[in-house]
């Protein structure tokens, strides 16, 4: 495992590599990837599969704690595996340093974006700040970049949910009396998720046609459970889906070629287990009782949460 140490001569200091750099995926057949929101729930699921991948891809992890990554992979099931090939980018900025942001990302075949609000908190922008920030940070990349020969960009993997839409599509499996109650109860999460989705989709024509790609990965009600495997779908969700069977869907779609990726580019896909559904997660519930007070009574959060 690589540390990228911090430079401390600025308060909040950039990192800068110094014999550690990130790789090119084209000097060798071994991939390479990008992980933010590794600590989280969803992030640490990913490079959980991406460490379980053979051959194991290098992988590049931004975080504002590096000693909270090391010391969440002591333990199992990242302690049975070799993460030799983790590349750490540490700073407190988080991805509002998109210097340190940049030299996480660039040359690496996808990034996945896995930072999301765990909790109905007002005004939450978590995922906007992440997409905006990535945008910016693939913004910066191209332009330092030879216009005779164009740097080749990540492709995005964003974490969104199956509720986080204007017009329910994944979740019109959902019967209609509770589908409110549900986006009620996480209502800060999902606009934050839906004004992130739609930042990209504007920012992707901005600058011209396309100019990065990215799929939106759309998961039902989520559980701590085993794997009973996994399969996209641009039809229906799931509820409830393992961690380990959302990440493994989300690795799936960052590691396919060009043409197997260019189905999903620029569209949204959630994930369903042909095993069947997961166990229902026993503290769902509370949960959303808890978010549906915060949505009537905003100033409850902090105390609630």
């Amino acid at each position: 495992m690589t540390l990228i140490h911090e430079k401390p001569d600025t308060e909040h200091a950039s990192l800068q590599p110094s014999d550690a750099q990130p790789s090119d995926p084209g000097e060798s057949n071994t991939s390479t990837y990008s992980l933010l929101g590794a600590t989280g729930q969803v992030g640490g699921s990913v490079l959980q599969s991406l460490l379980s991948q053979q051959p194991i891809p290098k992988i590049n992890v931004l975080v504002r704690s590096r000693s909270k990554l090391q010391a969440q992979l002591k333990t199992a099931p990242y302690s049975r595996l070799d993460t030799s090939t983790i590349t750490i980018f540490e700073t407190s900025s988080g991805v509002s340093d998109i210097d340190t942001l940049s030299k996480c990302i660039q040359r690496t075949e996808a990034v996945f974006l896995c930072a999301a609000a765990s909790t109905n908190k007002p005004g939450t922008t978590v995922a906007q700040d992440q997409a905006k920030a990535v945008v910016a940070a693939l913004r910066s990349i191209r332009e330092q970049g030879s216009r005779s020969s164009p740097t080749k960009l990540p492709r995005l993997v964003v974490l969104s949910s199956a509720e986080a839409e204007e017009t329910p599509y994944f979740s019109a499996s959902i019967p209609w009396p509770i589908r409110p109650i549900l986006f009620a109860s996480n209502y800060h999460i999902y606009v934050d998720l839906i004004a992130a989705e739609v930042y990209l989709h504007q920012e992707r024509k901005f600058d011209g046609d396309d100019w990065f790609e990215f799929t939106m990965v759309k998961p039902g009600g989520l559980s701590h459970d085993i794997s009973r495997g996994d399969a996209l779908s641009f039809d229906t969700q799931q509820t409830f889906l393992s961690y380990v069977d959302l990440a493994n869907a989300m690795v799936e779609v960052a590691s396919g070629d060009d043409a197997e990726f260019g189905k999903y580019n620029g569209r949204a896909v959630s994930v369903v287990s042909p095993g069947g559904k997961a166990k229902v997660e026993l503290g769902s519930g509370p949960l959303l009782f808890k978010g549906l007070l915060v949505y009537v009574v905003p100033w409850l959060h902090d105390w609630l949460f």
